[in-house]
């Protein structure tokens, strides 16, 4: 295996630092979230984990566009370009590492004495002979296969492979490819030679194959700029919030805001204050589960717990919940990052408060490398939402 031309550092190696990855002059940078401890002795494993954390960084992004959420509401930085298509440049990478550049197969027809006969074009075009009492032809039509090496798929296939390796090669070490690699046909004329073939193509690794060129060229064209490009999350913590949120959470969180709100002595309203709500609910019957992620590193320091007012807050929002009909019960746990090979989630304590003293909060540290993982994979969540919530419910 390659080595692995890239400088990888966690959070706290580098303070102050965006979780992500910025490249600046052609050197890739890698900085990985809080609790999240990489690989940095199997090339590998650290290329594997260099993409699960590229992409739950490109799932994040797509969730804001989606949702018409500006990315710099959550300090989202990316200098890629709103279509860069990193899933794309992989998929092609390690498609052609597998496969080799396209090569188109073509069927043709020749006249020959032996051979996979075509009987139809025979009959039509070749006069048979009487002997005895068979019809016997002493000449055939055969198809035979050739490759066609200059076809137009092939040329667009040799060019993105060449553009998908100067933006996401570095993942990879050493390829042998071609170099200086020109399209005699402009993008749109790419696209319509792509559609067109994919209108007749029934292959299930060519269509893949097709669609994943269509999408390289609906992507940004990044060649020729000099400019740092970067995918980060200045406030990792809204994807943590997120990632937690998606896997744990069956219940759309907005449903439960608390509100607050201003009155004059008179009893007129001054001002209703933003509304605030939980990060995560996740209601079984009539109990409601009130999640918050913490992306806090209790584990560096020892300090790194949610506070007294943090605390208070949770704890107001499961009274809230109850208070307003939602559920007729409220329990209360805050998520934190960690990384734990055997277990996903661990217990690790409970917080109490003066102001609601028969009232806890639980403490359960979350694999972070596990939830990364979880977050990409279209899957039912039921098992670890059931397993959160039995080891919730054994502190209660």
């Amino acid at each position: 295996m390659n080595t692995l031309l890239v400088e990888t550092y966690s959070e706290y190696e580098l303070k102050d630092s965006n979780i992500g990855i910025e490249i600046i002059k052609g050197k890739p940078r890698i900085i990985f979230p809080r609790g999240f401890e990489f690989n940095q002795t199997s090339p590998s494993l650290l290329r594997k984990e260099i993409i699960t954390l590229i992409s739950v960084l490109e799932k994040y992004k797509k969730k804001l566009l989606q949702n018409n959420i500006e990315e710099k509401n959550q300090k989202l930085l990316d200098n890629f370009g709103d279509q860069f298509q990193f899933k794309t440049y992989l998929w092609l990478l390690r498609d052609y590492m597998e496969h080799g550049y396209f090569v188109e197969t073509e069927r043709f027809y020749k006249d020959a004495k032996s051979g996979k006969i075509d009987f139809a074009r025979t009959i039509k075009k070749h006069k048979p002979y009487l002997s005895g009492k068979n019809i016997v032809y002493t000449d055939f039509v055969v198809s035979q296969k050739r490759t066609d090496v200059n076809s137009a798929i092939n040329l667009i296939h040799r060019y993105t492979i060449e553009k998908s390796y100067n933006n996401a090669g570095w993942l990879f070490g050493n390829i042998q490819l071609e170099r200086n690699i020109r399209l005699t046909f402009s993008k749109n004329e790419a696209l319509s030679i792509i559609n067109k073939e994919l209108s007749s193509t029934f292959q299930d690794r060519k269509r893949n194959l097709l669609n994943n060129l269509k999408q390289f060229f609906l992507g940004n064209d990044l060649e020729g700029k000099e400019t740092a490009k970067e995918l980060k999350a200045k406030n990792f913590e809204h994807v943590w919030e997120e990632m937690l949120r998606v896997i744990y959470g069956n219940q759309d969180n907005e449903l439960y805001n608390s509100k607050s709100t201003w009155f004059k002595p008179t009893g007129g309203k001054i001002k209703t204050n933003a509304n605030t709500m939980p990060d995560i609910i996740y209601k079984l019957e009539n109990k409601a589960y009130v999640l918050d992620a913490k992306y806090y590193g209790y584990w560096f320091d020892g300090y790194g717990l949610p506070g007294t007012s943090d605390i208070n807050k949770q704890i107001g929002y499961s009274q809230a919940i109850v208070r307003n009909g939602h559920a007729d019960e409220a329990v209360d746990a805050f998520l934190l990052p960690y990384q734990n090979e055997r277990d996903l989630i661990q217990y690790f304590g409970a917080a109490k408060s003066e102001i609601s003293p028969d009232d806890k909060v639980h403490g359960i540290f979350v694999d972070i490398r596990s939830i990364m993982e979880l977050y990409l994979k279209r899957t039912s969540y039921d098992q670890y939402r059931d397993e959160l919530i039995a080891l919730i419910d054994q502190y209660e």
